[in-house]
């Protein structure tokens, strides 16, 4: 007979040895921050701010879709801090999704490094799309969903 082995919170909630998982782990309820910005053009370095994934929240994936090709232009999902008069800076760039193209019209692409997924935030987690390369196209609609799990 082959070895039964258990996931990481299966063992916690569901396996021989039961703890306690942190909320959002088992059965958290699945939330999601839709949100959609216009391009005016933006350079390398800009940063837009698409949302929030809340202190304990599991992060499921997300998805990013545009209306227009953006060309040669990348985006990097990235962290940021942001000041109480609305200021963001990247805190870690790419931490969500590495520099990439999108110029696929009106197809959902997902997003979201293995590293990221299924991992509980310690703290509000400010996401923001960073213009890494070339100049975006005026007047391109961006659509992104960030999903999470949360108690």
């Amino acid at each position: 007979m082959a070895a039964t082995t258990f996931g990481v919170q299966s063992t916690k909630i569901i396996g021989p040895t039961k703890s306690t998982p942190a909320p959002g782990f088992g059965y958290g309820s699945v939330r999601s921050y839709s949100d959609t910005y216009t391009t005016a053009a933006e350079v390398a370095t800009a940063i837009i701010v698409i949302g929030m994934i809340p202190k304990g929240a599991v992060f499921l994936g997300g998805t990013i879709e545009t209306d227009t090709t953006l060309g040669t232009s990348t985006l990097a999902i990235s962290t940021l801090t942001l000041t109480a008069a609305g200021v963001a800076t990247v805190l870690s760039a790419g931490a969500y999704q590495a520099a990439a193209t999108y110029t696929a019209v009106d197809t959902p692409v997902p997003f979201g490094k293995t590293a990221v997924t299924g991992v509980a935030v310690t703290a509000d987690t400010y996401l923001g799309l960073v213009v890494a390369v070339a100049t975006l196209p005026t007047g391109a609609k961006i659509a992104t969903t960030i999903n999470c799990a949360f108690n």
